[in-house]
């Protein structure tokens, strides 16, 4: 059981993956973004980012570094790890990760009013893309690691819940666009849909499941953009978002964790979670519950409280 009060501690790290829980995860501020990768876990957390070594059961921070600001989003990619701070874009070379460099920084100011970053792409080491709010999703050129360069809005369709880059393939929740002769970018494929927002995206087996905002599980073919599969599911709170690992979907909202089999698509199956995962009772704001995926597991991010 978790009892609630007005401090967050830190954060429980629990993998589905072997049922247990992970080391905790101290807080220095608000983990808005996470990205993790085989061995890293990098998280933005208003005050900077913090960069830990997940190559072992028990976490280790290796750096913390303070911005200026309030860094809420973040991608790592090789050695560059490109942060929004405000209405900024700041580059950083993470080669010696217990002290990170800034190489260069971008004013988002005169795109609008409040243009903000709401997601951070890496296509490759000279591209990306970010998706600004009430501005688009446009293209940058870091080629030149002192300049972060506008080349503008390229896209027809806002990936602005998160895209994947599979090969020449830039895959947003709404599209898949051709990225093979950057910096033209072409769409190739536009998914269909059941007229709700879709809210949260994760692919597996050629196809990419979808959690919209009808409380619809829907399954799109990644070559057609066709739909699969539309199903019903059981969920009267938020989904933050959704992660499949060897085709074993996990949705998580601010009350349980709902896992189900998709590895017969278009069978779906849900699957009873084992009394290993802690009931989750509590009322609480979603955003204080997180999930990432990795190579071969799902990291779970339950807040413990003083």
């Amino acid at each position: 059981m978790i009892y609630l009060s007005s401090v967050i501690e830190g954060y429980r790290i629990y993998d589905p993956s072997s049922g247990t829980f992970l080391k905790s995860l101290p807080v220095d501020g608000y983990p808005y973004d996470l990205q993790l990768t085989e061995e890293r876990l990098y998280v933005a957390s208003g005050y900077g980012f913090d960069i830990y070594d997940v190559s072992q059961d028990n976490l280790q921070l290796i750096s913390r570094k303070y911005l200026p600001g309030n860094v809420q989003r973040l991608c790592a990619y090789e050695d560059l790890l490109m942060v929004a701070s405000d209405q900024k874009l700041i580059l950083l070379d993470v080669s010696d990760e217990t002290d990170p460099q800034i190489l260069a920084e971008k004013d988002l100011g005169i795109l609008g009013n409040y243009p903000s970053a709401e997601r951070i792409q890496f296509i490759n080491s000279s591209y990306l893309v970010v998706s600004i709010w009430n501005n688009g999703t446009h293209l940058f050129d870091i080629s030149d690691r002192s300049c972060i360069e506008d080349l503008g809005e390229k896209f027809e369709l806002f990936p602005n819940v998160k895209s994947v880059v599979q090969k020449s393939q830039l895959i947003a929740e709404d599209a898949i666009y051709n990225i093979a002769n950057l910096p033209n970018i072409e769409l190739e494929t536009r998914f269909a849909s059941d007229g709700s927002t879709r809210e949260g995206f994760d692919l597996f087996d050629d196809k990419m499941f979808v959690y919209t905002s009808s409380r619809s599980l829907l399954v799109n073919s990644l070559a057609s953009g066709s739909i699969i599969k539309s199903l019903s599911v059981d969920h009267d709170n938020y989904v933050r978002s959704i992660s499949v690992v060897n085709g074993i979907l996990f949705m998580p909202d601010n009350e349980r964790l709902s896992v189900y089999n998709v590895r017969e698509t278009p069978e779906i199956s849900f699957i009873q979670h084992s009394g290993q995962f802690p009931a989750i009772s509590w009322v609480l704001d979603n955003e204080y519950q997180v999930a990432v995926c990795g190579k071969n597991q799902v990291f779970l991010l339950l807040p413990e409280w003083e």
